[in-house]
């Protein structure tokens, strides 16, 4: 098998990356949002009692809705700055082979064997390819050549029980082979 690819990640691609990932961290959006709402109830209903706000409450509530705000608002602007920075990217060819994969910018190349990643995810329109925890190689599937090499790479790389750490718990079929 070897397959040659060449990528050249748009804005698109990384904002569909950077979605993705935010979908890990969703459960510190709903924690933060689920107790700005409890606390903002606890207030309504202490106002509703006794006619008067509760300072305490009020400022804790006003300090979550910052947080809240904040980390939300520094999320999309580091998104938006980094989608920047893809358009001027050099186009990377990849070549992937059973034993390993090779990829080449502007003349600087690089090769890694396939035990040497730490995962393989399938989404609906990319493969990331992951040097480690938080770095991925984006390989949109409109990159490959032919319906026929997006499935070659699924069978030979992605799908290897055993093959990398981490993909048994994130492939769509738990590490087993279609």
């Amino acid at each position: 098998m070897r397959i040659n690819v060449d990528v050249n990640t748009t804005k698109k691609d990384y904002y569909a990356f950077q979605l993705y990932h935010s979908y890990r961290f969703a459960w510190i959006y709903a924690f933060i949002f689920i107790m700005d709402a409890a606390l903002l109830v606890a207030l309504i209903s202490q106002w509703q009692k006794t006619g008067e706000v509760n300072t305490f409450l009020a400022f804790v509530l006003a300090i979550g809705i910052v947080a809240f705000v904040y980390i939300v608002a520094n999320n999309i602007i580091r998104m938006v700055k980094t989608a920047k920075l893809e358009d001027s990217k050099p186009v990377f060819h990849y070549t992937f082979t059973k034993g390993n994969m090779h990829c080449d910018a502007d003349g600087n190349g690089f090769d890694l064997a396939w035990s040497q990643l730490y995962k393989v995810i399938e989404t609906r329109k990319m493969f990331l390819v992951y040097v480690n925890k938080e770095a991925a190689l984006i390989v949109p599937k409109s990159s490959f050549n032919s319906d026929e090499d997006i499935e070659a790479f699924r069978e030979n790389i992605l799908f290897k029980p055993g093959k990398f750490k981490g993909n048994a718990k994130n492939s769509k079929n738990k590490g087993k082979k279609k």
